[in-house]
């Protein structure tokens, strides 16, 4: 009896053992994705309002495919998150441009994380990552001002308007969103010696859809 009660101890503490290293080496292997995020125009964003953000996945592990959850809060009776289907396949780095509706300041948004799972969200098997687990953005109550051209330093005296006026960024083709409410955080949208027939239809209409 003595023995059989040593085997089912010996077994049950095995047991223990193995599923500790099971759980510790699926949290070691999904610490292989990395993220990092960059938000509306050089990391500021319009208080409230929608913006592009900037969403990079590096993965030094297997191939990866999920669902990243990012929240959101363009005000205080108003949350929710942001679904981001991923595909990163082993050893590689993918970005991906997300709009995000709005981030206010009547919220405690910092202390909100973004979540990444292993196939579908709904299926609960959520994956720890490195990098930034939120979405860092610096709001501003100003205006903005961007500058899409091929000639930006031509308006270096427009860029030194007093910080309380405008701020005033460079807009790159590559990264003009899709969606007009992604360009929400921009005030103006100023075009020099720059076709617009060089974007997507799909970024044409979004800029004409502007406020």
């Amino acid at each position: 009896m003595r023995k059989v009660k040593k085997v089912i101890i010996i077994c049950f503490i095995l047991f223990l053992a193995t599923t500790f290293i099971v759980k510790e080496a699926n949290a070691a292997s999904t610490d292989t994705i990395k993220i990092t995020t960059e938000a509306g125009l050089a990391g500021k964003v319009m208080d409230g309002r929608g913006f592009q953000l900037k969403v990079t996945m590096e993965n030094t592990g297997e191939d990866f495919k999920g669902d990243l959850l990012i929240p959101y809060s363009p005000s205080y009776e108003a949350g929710g998150q942001t679904l981001v289907s991923v595909d990163i396949p082993a050893n590689s780095k993918k970005t991906y441009m997300v709009t995000i509706p709005g981030i206010s300041s009547d919220t405690d948004y910092a202390n909100k994380k973004m979540k990444l799972y292993r196939g579908s969200w709904q299926n609960g098997d959520e994956v720890t990552f490195t990098g930034v687990k939120e979405v860092r953005v610096n709001l501003i109550p100003e205006q903005t001002l961007g500058i899409l051209t091929d000639q930006y330093d031509k308006f270096k005296d427009l860029r030194k308007l007093p910080s309380n006026s405008i701020y005033t960024t460079e807009m790159i083709k590559e990264e003009i969103p899709d969606q007009a409410l992604a360009l929400e955080t921009m005030s103006y949208l100023l075009v020099d010696q720059f076709s617009l027939s060089e974007l997507t239809d799909e970024q044409q209409q979004a800029i004409k859809k502007m406020d």
